[in-house]
């Protein structure tokens, strides 16, 4: 597959014109025709970066994990713990169109994956005072993915005051499982 920077714009397009669509319909029900023609590409431009529509879904969710792992390992375990959900939902909110829309679809991984990264770096930047700790941070990911759908069934928009609502909601949680800091 090529990489080259015309490649890149290439497949950055095709990856917005689905995500677009994917926002309006399943993605059974999207073609690989309808695609080309609101990317203003030919099919054989699309089979050049995808075998399917399957894999066009796969590697966009793909693209997506690596950004928001990129991100949740680029926090520093030195910093104030509960800096780490701060860090982690601003980066939601920031991308949660985009995310959201990905999550919904029924076939969709990605969803656990995000859940799954952001325990396991909990786990290990987090100064839990026992395993009974890494529990609770589950269960707050958890709890924190309910309050994010909650959020976007309810409002268009998404402020800082969002953020700091769930950070201090977060953090009061886990606060007693944590060592002193």
């Amino acid at each position: 597959m090529k990489t080259n920077k015309r490649s890149l714009k290439t497949q950055e397009n095709i990856e917005k014109v689905f995500v677009g669509l994917l926002a309006k319909k399943s993605v059974d029900e999207i073609s690989i025709t309808e695609i080309t023609q609101l990317a203003d590409l030919n099919r054989r431009t699309f089979y050049i970066h995808y075998k399917d529509i399957y894999d066009l879904q796969d590697q966009t969710e793909k693209k997506a994990l690596q950004a928001f792992s990129d991100m949740v390992e680029s926090y520093e375990p030195n910093q104030k713990s509960i800096e780490y959900f701060q860090h982690i939902l601003t980066y939601v909110f920031e991308n949660i169109k985009e995310l959201e829309i990905l999550c919904r679809n029924k076939n969709s991984g990605l969803m656990s994956n995000l859940l799954k990264l952001t325990i396991k770096r909990g786990a290990e930047v987090l100064p839990f005072k026992n395993n009974e700790g890494i529990y609770v941070l589950s269960y707050t990911c958890w709890g924190m993915i309910g309050f994010l759908h909650a959020i976007v069934m309810t409002k268009n928009e998404f402020d800082h005051g969002d953020i700091m609502m769930m950070t201090t909601l977060i953090s009061n949680s886990i606060q007693p499982y944590l060592k002193e800091e």
